[in-house]
């Protein structure tokens, strides 16, 4: 099998998230794709994250519709740090000979070389490139062929359609009373409000 692995704060999980995952899925034939939300994301440092079992349901919520997501708690059950090399292998033993692809944004492609065992990471997986604000296409490719050129990485850039979501813009908004309808599942967006997920009042 092919796997898909598309990891995030997920904080909410929402639309942008959700076209990526399926895009990837066909347009690299994979068999499935798995979201994992972080836990204490080692890249990422937020103060105010909402708690992994909110995450991990508003994930579940929106990915129940499709037979080929599957969710993962391997980082959330993960006691301290969580790099994706551990992640890689634990996946590799659970899913054994299956090949996986690693999903990531433009961003984190210009800082790979600065992940944690990185020279051991290139060899575990395939990296996916994953395309979600408007950014300069040829410094992307360029990028991908000092990659290639210099660690012989196939890195491969999807393409995806460009969608200017944000789960911070998300947040923003609920906590200003403003909508946020069609920019995540319905399920989702019921689920932020009934529980005042991301209300005014949270600290």
């Amino acid at each position: 099998m092919k796997i898909g692995v598309l990891g995030g704060t997920f904080d909410p999980i929402h639309y942008g998230h959700l076209i990526i995952g399926e895009q990837a899925r066909d347009e690299l034939g994979l068999d499935e794709i798995i979201f994992i939300p972080t836990g204490n994301p080692a890249h990422k440092e937020e103060s105010n994250v909402s708690d992994a079992e909110i995450r991990y349901e508003m994930l579940e919520l929106a990915i129940k519709g499709n037979k080929d997501f599957r969710k993962s708690s391997i980082e959330i059950d993960r006691q301290g740090k969580s790099y994706t090399i551990d992640t890689i292998k634990q996946l590799k033993r659970q899913y054994n000979r299956d090949e996986i692809y690693f999903l990531i944004g433009e961003d984190s492609l210009f800082q790979l070389e600065t992940w944690h065992k990185f020279m051991e990471l290139k060899e575990e997986c395939n990296f996916v490139v994953c395309r979600r604000y408007i950014r300069n296409e040829n410094k992307i490719r360029n990028k991908i062929k000092y990659m290639k050129d210099k660690y012989n990485m196939d890195i491969y850039l999807l393409d995806t359609p460009i969608i200017e979501i944000s789960s911070t813009k998300i947040r923003d908004l609920f906590s200003q009373g403003k909508s946020i309808k069609y920019l995540l599942p319905e399920e989702v967006e019921s689920y932020i409000s009934e529980n005042n997920i991301y209300g005014v009042d949270k600290d």
